[in-house]
């Protein structure tokens, strides 16, 4: 990868954070950054505070495009050349038409799934048969594995329902992919789901990628990245880039090392998504594959952003009840 792709991230990223940082938390901005990277601007902290103040006039009180997540999703915006206000009108429409299929209500996590549909068919209007997909995919996985199939896969079910293959068949080839890979010995659950989600969008057959997911394991674990489940995603996403394997995990390795000895020194897990998220940016721009991988690094990015302020919401509400309680 170009270093000088990850200096122009890391100088963005302390712009960002020295004028941002008491307004979004610093995670927030890393991600944002990664979007910004790839839509430069003279002054990118007045084109995201813009986009970020539109964001929360147009949207509703209860959504977290009033969070501070907000800049995270600002800068995919801006990186698509989208009005904010445009945008907001087409999340509402497009969560009005998940009512209207009865769609079990996703929270937030249906909002960000309403917002990939519009921000990936860079505004246009989105079809109902594209909603019907989104609801056709859900219920095949729910039925494959309906312990585990939840609001949280509303996100990969709208990065699937814009692409062309047939919900039946893409059912399979996920199932295949899961079966296959804890059949190679990774544990079965929510984690293993969402990594063969994502697996499924390379173009390989469904054992091919299982096979590829396991030699990216290897190659990261070579070089002293442990793959647990929490890192189940991000191997994922790598075998998304179609970067030799041994490549791949050394460029991951050595841009987490850099953005560690930064002054804002990142925990080593978020290093290790930023440096994913960078040299998937790096594929899609070198490669002109379309960033298939890179949008759904940007997705999975702020699903755990909002994961995060979840868990802290529910850890508050559980500190209140237990101190009322004493």
């Amino acid at each position: 990868m170009d270093r000088a792709r990850v200096h122009a991230y890391m100088e963005l990223f302390e712009v960002l954070r020295r004028r941002l940082r008491w307004k979004a938390g610093t995670d927030v901005l890393r991600i944002a950054a990664l979007s910004l990277a790839a839509a430069p601007h003279d002054d990118p902290v007045e084109r995201l505070t813009e986009a970020v103040n539109r964001l929360r006039k147009a949207a509703p009180w209860t959504s977290p495009l009033r969070s501070s997540i907000v800049y995270a999703i600002a800068a995919m915006l801006l990186r698509r050349d989208l009005e904010p206000e445009a945008v907001v009108r087409g999340v509402e429409q497009v969560r009005k038409g998940f009512r209207a299929r009865k769609f079990r209500r996703g929270g937030n996590h249906e909002v960000l799934a309403a917002l990939i549909l519009v921000l990936l068919s860079d505004g246009r209007e989105i079809s109902g048969q594209a909603l019907n997909r989104v609801g056709a995919i859900l219920k095949r996985w729910k039925a494959d594995h309906p312990l585990i199939t939840g609001y949280d896969d509303y996100p990969m079910a709208a990065l699937h329902a814009l692409s062309e293959t047939p919900v039946d068949q893409l059912g399979r080839d996920v199932e295949l992919i899961y079966r296959e890979l804890h059949r190679l010995g990774y544990a079965r659950g929510n984690r293993l789901q969402l990594a063969s989600h994502l697996l499924a969008m390379a173009p390989l057959h469904p054992r091919d990628a299982a096979m590829r997911f396991r030699q990216m394991v290897e190659a990261l674990e070579r070089v002293g990245i442990k793959v647990a489940a929490s890192r189940y995603d991000e191997t994922a996403l790598l075998v998304l880039s179609g970067e030799d394997p041994g490549s791949a995990a050394r460029e991951a390795v050595t841009i987490q090392d850099e953005l560690r000895a930064t002054r804002a020194k990142p925990a080593r897990s978020m290093a290790f998504s930023l440096a994913v998220g960078l040299l998937l940016w790096d594929v899609s721009e070198r490669k002109g594959t379309g960033g298939r991988g890179r949008d759904a690094a940007a997705v999975r990015a702020v699903q755990a952003l909002l994961e995060i302020q979840q868990a802290a919401a529910m850890a508050a509400i559980a500190a209140s009840t237990a101190a009322g309680a004493s």
